[in-house]
């Protein structure tokens, strides 16, 4: 049975809701995407939470039990292999963005659950207008393909297991080796060497645009300078749910 939530557009910190400015607004498609392939970003929400004032992202004030053993969505990225090329970003700014899409989405998955607000507020709108825009998908199309490609890739045991742990990276590559496939993702620490986020890497099907199997990283994902490098990842603690009566 398809799951219903109420999409709340943020306007502020404080999370104050707006009713939907047009219900009967469509977003055309791009058509033409910007970039060879898609970069799956996908964050730990138990670090991202613990490393920020919490009432700055109004969903870190209260977590889903299903952040402490799957990852949450950051975005999905158009993106280029060479890196002589930077990614694409504001492609098209006359796709504007949608309430009522991603209302009708929410009704057919949990938006926010998967996708919550702990990266920027207004994150659907973010990532579309920065990065859906050049992905040559309708606002729709792009919001069900990124949950369709981290649900199906964002649990991840062996961090829900050695959480508030120090692992071996080698260990902590080995999960994610087995999730992604070598050099097929990059695994992203904060200075002090905790595990923030992963970006995977996932070819662009040509005649629709849509995310197909994974696919070797660019020097630029793989090398970038957040990439985890110490012998010793630091998994932040899990979030404590308190019990429902």
């Amino acid at each position: 049975m398809p799951t219903t939530e109420t999409v709340v557009v943020k306007t502020d910190g404080a999370g104050t809701a707006v009713p939907t400015t047009n219900p009967t607004a469509s977003v055309a498609p791009a058509k033409i995407a910007t970039g060879d392939h898609y970069v799956l970003a996908l964050s730990y929400a138990p670090q991202f939470c613990n490393s920020i004032a919490t009432q700055q992202y109004v969903d870190c004030a209260t977590p889903d039990a299903y952040w402490n053993d799957h990852l949450t969505i950051h975005g999905l990225w158009p993106q280029f292999k060479d890196p002589a090329k930077r990614f694409p970003a504001f492609c098209k700014p006359s796709d504007g963005y949608s309430d009522a899409v991603a209302l009708e989405v929410a009704k057919a998955q949990p938006l926010s659950q998967a996708w919550p607000e702990l990266k920027a507020n207004q994150i659907w709108k973010h990532e579309w207008e920065k990065h859906g825009t050049c992905s040559g998908l309708s606002q729709k199309d792009y919001m069900i393909a990124t949950l369709d490609l981290a649900r199906a890739h964002n649990e991840v045991k062996f961090i829900a297991q050695n959480a508030g742990k120090q692992v071996e990276l080698k260990d902590l590559q080995g999960a994610f080796d087995q999730l992604y496939g070598n050099g097929q993702y990059a695994l992203i620490c904060n200075s002090a060497n905790f595990l923030t986020e992963v970006r995977s890497c996932w070819s662009m099907v040509g005649t629709t645009n849509k995310p197909g199997p994974a696919t070797t990283c660019g020097t630029g994902v793989l090398s970038a300078k957040t990439v985890c490098k110490a012998n010793k990842i630091t998994l932040s603690d899990g979030f404590v749910i308190p019990k429902t009566k």
